[in-house]
């Protein structure tokens, strides 16, 4: 990895960015960081990933959350879920907002690439916000973006949704099955036009490599 020594620095856990973030929102900054494992997993595998590039978009993609931490369920110190108090259209624009919160916050760093904001940009594409979407018509509750445009944007998609998933899964002790519940995961993006940008070959070794490195991360967990 050949990363701007000032962008390197900024990664740095004491970097001042990158403590704030830590502080604000811990749930999210720990989801950032188990992410970028998954994501380097991958780029270890695949020939034509930039690393230079997906690196630092896993570990700041969620930063915009910073904002408002209390409306995402990591970050809530209890089993109160603020969302149940809020019309569904209102817990929309709070949660879609933390895309362009994340870009925001990140523009005022001028050592992050256009390539990292750009897939940081595209890393819920226009997908649902299923958790929200009670009897209404789920396209009034997508996300403002288009789907991911690169092998990256695509990497970052699939990691930031299978390790959320498995994370709470695991929590309530139903991580039972890792490689149905990656497989249904990725089958879900794939059906809603998600990864179209994404070879076969790719797929196929993305999904191969989450096997692993999930089962790899909670098998540690459990021991």
């Amino acid at each position: 990895m050949s990363l701007d020594p000032e962008l390197k620095r900024l990664l740095e856990p004491d970097s001042k960015l990158m403590e704030k973030f830590k502080d604000r929102v811990p749930g999210t900054f720990r989801h950032c960081d188990s992410v970028s494992q998954l994501t380097d997993a991958i780029c270890s595998r695949l020939e034509f990933i930039n690393r230079d590039i997906l690196y630092p978009s896993s570990r700041l993609h969620d930063i915009g959350k910073m904002i408002n931490p209390e409306f995402f369920c990591e970050n809530q110190p209890t089993e109160d879920n603020i969302h149940d108090k809020l019309e569904p259209k209102v817990s929309f624009q709070y949660i879609s907002r933390h895309v362009s919160d994340s870009i925001l916050i990140l523009l005022q760093y001028p050592c992050i690439p256009r390539g990292v904001l750009e897939v940081i940009s595209q890393h819920h594409g226009n997908s649902p916000i299923r958790s929200i979407c009670k009897n209404g018509n789920i396209d009034d509750f997508r996300y403002c973006s288009k789907p991911p445009q690169s092998l990256e944007a695509c990497t970052l998609m699939i990691c930031d949704v299978v390790e959320a998933a498995t994370r709470a899964l695991f929590a309530k002790g139903k991580l039972d099955d890792i490689k149905r519940i990656v497989t249904d995961l990725i089958d879900n993006l794939v059906n809603d036009k998600q990864l179209d940008y994404l070879r076969i070959g790719e797929l196929r070794i993305i999904r191969e490599v989450l096997f692993e490195e999930v089962g790899n991360l909670y098998h540690k967990r459990i021991d």
